[in-house]
């Protein structure tokens, strides 16, 4: 979690993109939260999961 925070000093600012994002394609793209949340950590954070960063 720390290489998280550390990796992305605008993380505050990125984790609010990533819960609008998810949001969005829940509601507007009629996906699941899970599969919703997949796609827009990627699109925010540039990865697959957050695991992936957090390694």
């Amino acid at each position: 979690m720390v290489d998280l925070l550390t990796s992305y000093p605008d993380f505050p600012d990125r984790l609010d993109d990533f819960e609008e994002r998810a949001a969005i394609l829940e509601f507007d793209a009629h996906l699941s939260r899970a599969k919703a949340e997949r796609i827009a950590w990627a699109d925010v954070f540039g990865t697959d999961t957050p695991m992936e960063t957090i390694r």
